[in-house]
This record gives structure tokens, C-alpha cells and sequence, in this order.
């Protein structure tokens, strides 16, 4: 995108810019000091617009400050000749402010000039200047008056906007307050073809697992993968999604919302396709950095080349590297964001089910169980490393509490009534069983043996 520049406007063009702009900013009582706004107007007698600011004294007192605004637009710098009409202008009426507002900016000569006829004259009114750089900062936050000039987010020819390459269903998500329940969002990633779906997921999968790596060995070159810790895999992440809103980290549909904006805006900046030029001007600075650095290192210099290697295969292949990138942006709206903007949450809507919660004795090979013994239950869908389950025992001989308001096995998660549920003191199988059901208690007794089968594990 064209950096934030005046110069394609013509002078009356640019005054009105001005006058738009400070209106736009919370002036008043905004006046033309030409008559007609026109090239051909008559001389503007030292300054061009004439406006009020209300200002605000500490004790709620409200008041209009009055400002001469002089507009000067130079490609090049503002000469001190062009400076004197408003000062002659300003003390003859004195305002409260004069403000010099150049497209570019004052030069060095007339800068001196006004710090010379503040220093000398002292005058009542305090002056101001807004050169391009806060031109630049005051515009930010107004699109409208930037379109209304054409002064930037019109692409450079053959080169895309960066809003004209936002996806419509991207917009449409932006647009309003999505909800989505992670139910609704595994339904359509599970039918995406799995290559497909991990290529995009991959970065998300990593923010949500949260996988640990471990030390490099020295001496020899490894990649991340092969410092990682465990698997990072699609039912790793969705099973972590869960449990982390099981453990009420964070409400489910907040987490499917930084899900897909994390998606959206990983793959949409390295997608972007408005800067090219850009991206390969910052790579071709690290280029040079490490170049600089392979004549000057005596050590390292096979990593500081790979380096290089990579950085020019990177500039080579950028324009096609960006596009690739682009498309999976694409595929992800297309496939995923566009579904979820379907789902009425509302209409759909229900509480998760209540978990089945248990109580009773618990000994091992005969004898009541000691206090701190761990007791845990499982099944198809139970959700276990989560308050309530496990749980440990905090008096000799029994697990939970029969008072209603005592803590229990909570036994909850994804869970089909009658499921078959599995109980381990210590790691090790009880010899009871039960059947899941939502909002019930149970008194269960539970006894193991420390010769019984181990208990086996899923990872």
C-alpha cells in the first residue's frame, strides 16, 4: 500500500482536506477565508481558515478557544517568507492559537524563524505546527476522510489493497458477534480431509496443546518436531479444547472465537498479497545482516550460510510462497468460517449434562484405603484430570462424603446414559463397575487389590 502522502492534491484541494479534517476532529464554527474556495479566489490575507475549539477548565467551565489556521502546501519545505501574513494577521486580532498545517513539512530556515519571533515578540497566541507525520497520526482512525482524498488504501498499480483481499465471509465474521459452540465447529473440521486440516490447524494446534521441548543435544542440528515433547495431532487438539473449557479456563465460545481468529490472521498475514514488495524488502535486510555477519564471524559460518541459504531461496520464492498461503486463507474461510456463520446457537442451545457424582468406602487388599489415596473413574467420553476426578482421599477408609454438600467422584464429560464406568484406586482397577447417569448420586464401596491388573493408559 502507498505510504500516507498529500502531493496528488492541488492546493484548494489540500485547504479542504484541511478544513474536513478539523472538523473532524471536534472544531466549530469552521470559516473559509476565501470567498469562494476556488484557485481563482482572492488572496487569503495571511491565513485560510478561521475555527473555534471548545476547551474545558478543571472546575466543568466550558469555553471556545479561537484558532487561525494557515494551510501551506510545498513538496518541498515551507520557506519563512510564507509565514509572515498570518503572524502580521494574528497579532493585529489575536487568537488564542495559530496552527501552520504543511502537506510536507517547515523547513529548518523557517522553523528558526518562528522560534526567533516567539523569542522576540512574545506574542499572546501560542503557535502551532502539524507537518505529514501528524497528518499521518490524526488520520489513522478516519477512513472515510482518507477515501474521500484518495490519500491512502489505493493500491499502487497491479498491487491489491489489503481490504480488497479480505475474504467476504471473513468480513461478514468480523462484522458481528460470533457464537459457536465447539460441538458445531469439530462437526465441520471433522469433515475436512485430514492432510487439508492439519496443514491449516497445524500453528493452532500448537497454541492450544501447548507442547513441551526438550534440551538440544550439542553439537547437533535438530529441528523443532524433533525437540518436541509428545504428539501434536487433530484429536490431541480437540480433546485439550475441551477439557481446557471442562476446567473452565475460558467460556467455549470465546475459545472457538480465538480459535478462528488466531487461524484467520495467521494465515491472512502470511497471505498478503498488498505487501509483497514489503515482505521482500524485510527479508532482503536480514539478508544483508547475516551476510555482514558471515564476514565478520570466524565461527558459526556453515549456520550463518544456511541461513543465507534460506533467506534467498525465501526472497526467490515470495511472490508464489505468499499466494500458496493466500489460498489456504481462502480454503479456511470457504470450509470453516462460512459454516460457522450458520449455526443459530440459540435455537440449538443446551446445557451440558450434569455428572454423575460418588461416594463410599474404598479398601485395598482388605484393609480401609490410607489417607491421600487417589481415586479416579473412566469410560468412553469421561473427562478425568479435572476437579473431581481424580480425587484423594481425606480420611481413612472412605473416598467423597455423603453430605450434600460434600465433595464426591464427579464423574462427567461427553457421556452416553448407561455408559459402562471404571473405577482405579491408585492406579489400580477396582473390582466395581457402575452405570453413568446424569444428575445421580451413588453410594459405590470400592475395593482393589495391589496384585490386580495395572491400570492401562491411552497415550
Amino acid at each position: 500500500m502507498k505510504p500516507f502522502s498529500l502531493d496528488h492534491l492541488n492546493e484548494t484541494e489540500f485547504e479542504e482536506f484541511c478544513y474536513d479534517l478539523l472538523g473532524e476532529l471536534g472544531f466549530v464554527n469552521i470559516n473559509w477565508r476565501k470567498g469562494t474556495g476556488l484557485v481563482s479566489s482572492p488572496s487569503d490575507r495571511g491565513r485560510d481558515i478561521e475555527c473555534q475549539l471548545e476547551r474545558t477548565d478543571i472546575d466543568g467551565n466550558k469555553y471556545f478557544e479561537k484558532w487561525f489556521v494557515q494551510c501551506k502546501h510545498h513538496k518541498k519545505g515551507v520557506p519563512p517568507t510564507e509565514l509572515q501574513g498570518i503572524l502580521t494577521w494574528a497579532t493585529a486580532e489575536n487568537p488564542d492559537k495559530v496552527l501552520i498545517i504543511a502537506s510536507n513539512f517547515l523547513s529548518n530556515p523557517a522553523k528558526d524563524f518562528l522560534k526567533d519571533y516567539e523569542r522576540t515578540n512574545k506574542p499572546r497566541f501560542k503557535i502551532k505546527i502539524w507537518e505529514r507525520p501528524d497528518l499521518d497520526r490524526l488520520t489513522l482512525d478516519r477512513p472515510q476522510l482518507l477515501r474521500t482524498y484518495e490519500i491512502v488504501g489505493e493500491p499502487s498499480v497491479g498491487e491489491p489493497s489489503y481490504l480488497s483481499i479480505l475474504h467476504p465471509t471473513h468480513i461478514l465474521y468480523m462484522k458481528g458477534i460470533q457464537l459457536n459452540s465447539l460441538d458445531y465447529l469439530f462437526r465441520i473440521l471433522d469433515k475436512l480431509d485430514p492432510g487439508k486440516r492439519d496443514e491449516v490447524l497445524g500453528w493452532t494446534y500448537k497454541v492450544i496443546i501447548k507442547p513441551r521441548y526438550r534440551e538440544p543435544i550439542p553439537g547437533k542440528k535438530e529441528t523443532l518436531g524433533e525437540l518436541r515433547i509428545g504428539d501434536v495431532s487433530y484429536d490431541i487438539f480437540k480433546r485439550s479444547c475441551y477439557q481446557i473449557v471442562t476446567k473452565n479456563v475460558i467460556e467455549e465460545y470465546l475459545l472457538v472465537f480465538l480459535i478462528i481468529n488466531l487461524t484467520l490472521q495467521f494465515w491472512l498475514s502470511l497471505g498478503d498479497k498488498s505487501s509483497i514488495d514489503e515482505s521482500i524488502s524485510r527479508m532482503e535486510h536480514m539478508l544483508a545482516f547475516f551476510q555482514s555477519k558471515l564476514r565478520e564471524e570466524a565461527e558459526d559460518k556453515e549456520a550463518l550460510q544456511g541461513i543465507i541459504r534460506l533467506t534467498e531461496d525465501s526472497i526467490r520464492n515470495a511472490p508464489a510462497n505468499i499466494q500458496r498461503n493466500y489460498e489456504v486463507y481462502e480454503y479456511f474461510c470457504e470450509n470453516v468460517v462460512s459454516a460457522l456463520l450458520l449455526e443459530d446457537i440459540f435455537a440449538h442451545a443446551k446445557p451440558p449434562p450434569l455428572p454423575h457424582a460418588f461416594y463410599g468406602t474404598v479398601q485395598i487388599n482388605g484393609r480401609e484405603a490410607p489417607i491421600g489415596t487417589k481415586v479416579e473413574a473412566t469410560g468412553e467420553g469421561v473427562l478425568t484430570g479435572i476437579a473431581g476426578n481424580p480425587i484423594v482421599t481425606t480420611e481413612l477408609g472412605r473416598y467423597g462424603s455423603a453430605d450434600p454438600f460434600g465433595v464426591k467422584l464427579l464423574v462427567q464429560g461427553n457421556v452416553v446414559k448407561g455408559a459402562t464406568i471404571t473405577f482405579y484406586v491408585n492406579d489400580v482397577c477396582a473390582g466395581q463397575t457402575a452405570t453413568w447417569h446424569s444428575d445421580e448420586v451413588t453410594q459405590l464401596n470400592l475395593t482393589a487389590s495391589i496384585v490386580g491388573p495395572a491400570r492401562e493408559t491411552a497415550e
